[in-house]
């Protein structure tokens, strides 16, 4: 194989390592859930956001 060759697929390899580490990253942030003082209720009505004043 040609130099370029190995150097665009060791790119390749690496690109995709880091993608599938930041997938787990984020994935591992979304079961986690995220705090927005609700404690897991919602205290507005879809008809109260739309409400037009």
């Amino acid at each position: 194989m040609s130099e370029l060759m190995i150097e665009l697929l060791t790119e390749y390899v690496a690109h995709g390592e880091e993608y599938e580490l930041a997938k787990r990253r984020q994935l591992t942030l979304l079961s986690a859930g995220t705090e927005m003082g609700t404690e897991g209720m919602a205290n507005w009505t879809r008809e109260s956001l739309h409400e037009r004043t």
